[in-house]
């Protein structure tokens, strides 16, 4: 039990800012996985395209030891597939890739409403500082931080269960939804109505998060978490058709 609770302090501590950004403390490992990942879920290296060392290396004014490592790293993450005698892919994003995210997306939100503790003393104080996070990175149009601080929350929540099979799946399915989650709120931010409408369902979703925790009503999270992976499928539906969601 000891294990699990150091486990969410230090993901606490690493998730309530979003840094280091090339800091002193950022190795060269983690600078290359970061700058990749970054670029993976902003569509600067696209689902499909092949990362080849020489270009990484360039790109990233990084060693090919790193690069590498982050390349490891990404494919346990889902983000690229590594394939023998071939340069890595980023993983593709096909309709049936992204239907099945979606239902992956809403099956893990409920296992992590059946799990979460609501014991946990620290929970609804990080949410809380983690949606504050989320609504300033839609004022800033920081469409990764916001991709991020999203991440963030539904993993903080899970990571209260400290069973580290149920934090492993949540983890590649939400990092593999912030590839959606980013261009999601790309489109919203080329919109008249942004920041405002994206920020009016932040609101709505938070608060409604922060009753549930507050009521300690299972049911009710399931219900609030449910509702946030159906309005995350239908906005990314509506910004692919040219509209608008105001779910």
């Amino acid at each position: 039990m000891a294990t699990g609770k150091t486990n969410i302090e230090r993901t606490r501590a690493a998730k309530t800012d979003r840094k280091p950004r090339g800091g002193l403390s950022e190795s060269k490992a983690d600078a290359a996985t970061r700058m990749i990942r970054d670029r993976i879920l902003d569509l600067t290296y696209a689902p499909g395209s092949r990362l080849h060392d020489p270009d990484l290396m360039e790109q990233l004014s990084l060693g090919r030891t790193p690069v590498r490592e982050a390349i490891n790293r990404l494919a346990a993450e889902g983000l690229v597939e590594i394939t023998a005698n071939q340069a890595p892919t980023v993983k593709p994003l096909d309709f049936q890739e992204i239907l099945q995210l979606f239902e992956a997306y809403r099956a893990i939100s409920q296992l992590t409403a059946a799990y979460i503790d609501l014991a946990d003393p620290d929970l609804r104080e990080d949410i809380a500082r983690m949606q504050d996070a989320h609504r300033e990175a839609i004022r800033a149009n920081k469409p990764l931080d916001v991709s991020h601080w999203n991440y963030a929350v539904h993993i903080r929540l899970i990571e209260s269960s400290r069973n580290h099979h149920l934090i492993t799946a949540c983890q590649r399915i939400h990092n593999q939804a912030r590839r959606l989650n980013t261009m999601v709120y790309s489109l919203e931010a080329g919109k008249a109505e942004y920041p405002g409408y994206s920020l009016s369902i932040a609101d709505r979703q938070h608060d409604a998060l922060l009753g549930a925790i507050d009521s300690g009503d299972r049911n009710r999270i399931s219900d609030v978490l449910d509702d946030h992976a159906l309005t995350f499928r239908s906005r990314f539906v509506h910004m692919i058709e040219g509209g608008n969601d105001n779910a």
